[in-house]
């Protein structure tokens, strides 16, 4: 748990060490609260967009604990494929499902519990994903990991040091 305050110190100073490959462009970062009512609940958002047809984006939703002023990340999803076709009004792709598959997306939410898409196949859950503790992934750590893999070649089990259980 923490409140948006702090949340928001953390992201932007990690934000700050993020170097953008060549070529790429951000949409966002977009930190917001999400009700008129006070800084808890808060979303971010991010994306950024590499040459060559693809792209990351991140999005975490908080929501707030009860009587406590702070939040607690409910839902979020780290996502890495091809670039859709469509973007909403801020300029994030608009993530299509029956679409692009994901090369990898890290998510957790309702009713789904955490679970990646990966190699083709979807909601693979926790159970069946060994070394990867979905719910305590870091978007920093998900940026890293797209940032290696664009460098290298390297597919993300190895890069994140998971495996599936089939």
């Amino acid at each position: 748990m923490q409140n948006s305050s702090e949340y928001a110190t953390w992201f932007w100073a990690e934000h700050a060490k993020y170097v953008l490959e060549q070529g790429a462009r951000e949409v966002g970062p977009r930190l917001r609260p999400t009700s008129p009512c006070g800084p808890v609940p808060w979303q971010l958002k991010w994306a950024v967009l590499f040459d060559g047809g693809f792209y990351a984006q991140v999005t975490e939703n908080y929501t707030p604990t009860k009587f406590s002023g702070q939040g607690e990340r409910k839902d979020f999803a780290f996502h890495y494929g091809q670039t859709p076709s469509s973007f909403d009004p801020h300029g994030f792709p608009i993530y299509q499902k029956r679409g692009l598959p994901a090369t990898i997306r890290i998510d957790c939410d309702v009713p789904s519990g955490p679970h990646i898409h990966y190699n083709g196949e979807d909601h693979i859950e926790q159970s069946r994903v060994i070394g990867l503790n979905i719910l305590k992934s870091d978007l920093f750590d998900f940026m890293e990991a797209v940032r290696e893999h664009r460098k290298t070649g390297q597919p993300f089990h190895e890069i994140l040091n998971f495996t599936v259980q089939q």
